[in-house]
């Protein structure tokens, strides 16, 4: 397969490929040769999609903007209400097994409106020739005695209808509706295709992609979070998707090794990011499908090369569409046909008129929806401010907290008898109860004679602690004692005993 940048041409009938997810919309435009898929031009419209509706009309909108006449567009869908899953199935024509497989997920996605099914059997490949979506969506069983594997997609009749209004608008026909693995699959099959243990990871706007594939199939597929942020990427984050799909492989594949990571990015830091992530498993990293474009594109062009093999896709049968969209030719519609073409040359300049003013409502559109996405940040400063107040609140209560020890302490210190002088009150949270605080008193006890030095301490020790200061005192000890009683080198007469009492007090009562 031939990968090549070109001008765009000036044909009216044109091929898109598009990528449709909840992080925005890319649209490629190709043409097919002898040798392959040729890339012409992308565009993307980075505006976050909140449901296929909102993807369907951007992908219209591009498609529209950059002047096709008619043409026709394959799409690979990423989220947006879509799921996947393995079934075993009886070999059986795609149409007889749709109704089967739609009763089967349908129980286990009751909340899909009117669902559609789109399927795939995997053709001679054996168990798990297609991925497990991280979750509980995966399954490893291996086909039984008279089934085989098929790869099926479930989505709202609403996800396929909103695609095809929305371009049948613009004149321009949704001709394939395929998922993240298919496209996947086919891309890796239509360009690279090795078949030792390979990790592909794609940099898209929605978050990377790690596809990891044995025997040229895709067996496993992880889309991890929090992997690209806003001071770039997060290479420790890499590490462990990667680690997790060479573990699948060797455990499924007979102690299959991975050796090499193929890698598309768009920046320096995200491909230092995947170099970084395999030098710490061993890893050969090769660039992928090289100056090719965005992964975004080369992914939407993976449904593209669906469509030729007449892959998976959520829309209605060929047949089934064309009925629907042009029903059989009567008398009076042949008749209506010769009208129409009687009077194409009168309507001609008002259609290229018509087509101009589209465009202008279709640019006006794209410009009022990114003028209200500009008021997404207004909502993350309210969130942030709430989080902001809730740790002002958590910050005060700690402060409160303290302040009322401090109080306990200041308490203790007056509640001394005459004779006592506290030289350190040292506190510090339990590490082993952080409800309790632990606390070691210093000084010494001053008298005339060794009677009174010890009857200050212990006056102290007895009556001191028990006095109301705020918070309850446990675990009180007498650490310490210097019995080699000292003389004060001003009053010869006055006797001096150091003492250390160490105690725990719970957490008082906070009010702040």
């Amino acid at each position: 397969m031939r990968w090549l940048r070109r001008p765009a041409f000036l044909s009216p009938d044109r091929r898109f490929a598009a990528l449709a997810s909840p992080a925005g919309v890319v649209v490629a435009e190709y043409r097919e040769e002898a040798e392959g898929l040729v890339l012409l031009e992308e565009h993307r419209d980075e505006t976050p999609c909140v449901t296929a509706h909102d993807a369907a009309m951007r992908v219209a909108a591009l498609v529209a903007l950059h002047g096709a006449i008619r043409g026709d567009v394959a799409i690979v869908v990423r989220d947006l209400e879509v799921r996947y899953r393995m079934l075993q199935l009886p070999p059986a024509a795609p149409e007889l097994l749709r109704p089967i497989a739609l009763r089967e997920l349908g129980r286990e996605y009751p909340d899909l409106d009117t669902p559609v099914v789109g399927l795939v059997p995997t053709r001679r490949r054996r168990a798990r020739d297609y991925p497990e979506p991280d979750g509980p969506e995966g399954s490893t069983a291996a086909p039984s005695r008279g089934r085989e594997e098929y790869l099926v997609a479930i989505a709202p009749r609403a996800v396929p209808a909103a695609f095809d209004a929305e371009l049948a608008a613009q004149g321009v026909t949704g001709s394939h509706l395929t998922i993240l693995p298919q496209a996947l699959q086919r891309l890796y099959a239509g360009t690279d295709g090795g078949v030792e243990p390979t990790a592909l990871v794609l940099f898209t706007p929605g978050g990377p992609l790690l596809g990891f594939f044995q025997d040229g199939i895709l067996r496993h597929l992880a889309e991890p979070r929090g992997v690209a942020g806003d001071e770039g990427v997060d290479a420790a984050l890499l590490v462990a998707p990667l680690e997790r799909g060479a573990i699948f492989l060797r455990q499924q594949f007979r102690g299959a090794q991975l050796t090499r990571v193929l890698v598309a990015a768009e920046t320096r830091a995200q491909l230092e990011a995947t170099n970084q992530a395999s030098a710490e498993l061993d890893l050969r990293v090769e660039p992928f499908v090289p100056m090719a474009g965005s992964p975004a594109a080369l992914l939407a062009l993976g449904a593209a090369l669906d469509a030729t093999e007449n892959g998976l896709t959520l829309f209605e049968p060929s047949t089934a569409r064309a009925t629907r969209l042009a029903p059989p030719a009567t008398l009076v519609t042949r008749m209506a046909a010769a009208a129409a073409a009687a009077t194409l040359v009168v309507a001609l300049w008002m259609g290229v008129e018509a087509r101009r003013l589209e465009q202008q409502r279709v640019q006006l559109r794209m410009r009022v929806e990114q003028q209200l996405a500009q008021l997404a940040p207004t909502f993350e400063t309210a969130r942030a401010r709430q989080a902001a107040a809730a740790a002002g609140a958590s910050i005060e209560a700690v402060s409160a907290e303290h302040r009322a020890m401090r109080r306990a302490i200041l308490t203790l210190a007056s509640a001394a008898p005459p004779g006592i002088v506290l030289d350190s009150i040292v506190s510090a949270r339990d590490s082993s109860d952080p409800a309790r605080w632990r606390f070691a008193v210093g000084g010494r006890s001053e008298g005339h004679s060794g009677s009174q030095v010890v009857r200050a301490l212990d006056t102290f020790y007895q009556q001191a602690f028990g006095a109301p200061i705020g918070v309850a005192l446990v675990d009180r000890r007498l650490d310490h004692l210097d019995y080699g009683v000292v003389a004060d080198t001003i009053d010869r007469n006055r006797l001096t005993l150091q003492f250390r009492i160490t105690f725990a007090a719970t957490r008082p009562t906070v009010t702040p």
